[in-house]
C-alpha cells in the first residue's frame, strides 16, 4: 500500500471506512470539513513532498 499523507474516513455502521484518499499537494474538502477546502502542501509542509 502506497504511504499518503491524508486519508478520508467515513463512519459506516459502527466501523471506520477509508473513503478517500489524498496526495501531499491537493486541495481537497474531505468529510468531515468538506465544508472548507484545505491545501495539504499548508498541513504537511516538508512531510508531505514525495511521498
Amino acid at each position: 500500500m502506497p504511504k499518503v499523507p491524508a486519508l478520508g474516513l467515513v463512519l459506516e455502521q459502527g466501523r471506520w471506512v477509508v473513503h478517500a484518499t489524498f496526495g501531499a499537494n491537493e486541495a481537497v474538502r474531505a468529510v468531515p470539513f468538506d465544508a472548507i477546502e484545505i491545501e495539504l502542501a499548508q498541513v504537511w509542509g516538508d512531510r508531505g513532498a514525495g511521498r
